[in-house]
């Protein structure tokens, strides 16, 4: 029987830009934009939640942002300036043995 290995996946391209916090920008509507950027070739691409909680996460740990004593929020103010890295991935496929 073949074995079938998972896809592989290498860094094609990655990218930083400088984004500009607006007035009522919150970080999870960033990291959403920045999602739909990424994944501007999908016409119909929408994130889900999961994905956006973890692009959250990247530009939280990317820009030393920390969550409020709510531990729900993350204070930004208009004109601020948080790095985006953007990082485009290709899927190579396996093998099969």
């Amino acid at each position: 029987m073949p074995v079938v290995e998972p896809p592989k996946t290498e860094v094609k391209e990655s990218t930083e830009k400088e984004y500009t916090v607006k007035r009522g920008d919150s970080v999870w509507n960033i990291a959403k934009s920045n999602l739909i950027e990424k994944h501007k070739d999908n016409k119909d691409y929408m994130p889900s939640d999961k994905e956006i909680i973890q692009e959250v996460k990247t530009i939280m740990k990317d820009n030393d942002l920390k969550f409020e004593p709510d531990n729900y929020h993350v204070m930004i103010k208009p004109n601020d300036k948080l790095r985006l890295i953007a990082v485009s991935y290709t899927h190579l496929r396996a093998h099969e043995t």
